[in-house]
């Protein structure tokens, strides 16, 4: 098995660990306050990393610093506080992930588009059900 399949396996469990947790933590503190908190405890555990590995920083260029940025402002302006607000406001998690899960299919048509992955009717299928999947978890 490759090892990008076990690590993204990985992922995924604790993933739905993290989105249970998060249930409780949304409904008792804001979007503001649950980012302040969290970004304490990573830059601390940043920072104790890097002393603790004698970790080598590296200037980033010009360039990369921006998209570095960009990136940040797509996480914590639009990507995370819809899916803060989506599980704080839905009745089961699972609801809001089978949407956001989506993302998927959203990047696979991408790499279509722009690295030229190749349709057959086996991804063709896989697409239709997922679809029809986060459908029926939402019907």
């Amino acid at each position: 098995m490759e090892k990008w399949i076990i690590l993204a396996g990985v992922a995924a469990v604790f993933i739905v660990i993290k989105d249970i947790l998060s249930k409780d933590i949304m409904e008792k503190y804001t979007y503001v306050n649950y980012v302040l908190y969290a970004n304490i405890f990573v830059f601390l555990g940043t920072l104790l990393y890097i002393v603790v590995f004698n970790v080598k920083l590296i200037k980033p260029s010009s360039t990369d610093f921006w998209k570095i940025i960009l990136r940040l402002f797509i996480v914590y302006i639009i990507v995370e506080p819809c899916i803060f607000y989506s599980l704080k406001y839905c009745k089961n998690p699972g609801y809001a992930k089978a949407i956001i899960g989506l993302n998927t299919l959203l990047i696979f048509f991408i790499a279509i588009i722009f690295l030229k992955e190749k349709m057959d009717l086996a991804k063709g299928v896989g697409v239709g059900l997922t679809v029809l999947g986060s459908y029926l978890l939402l019907k």
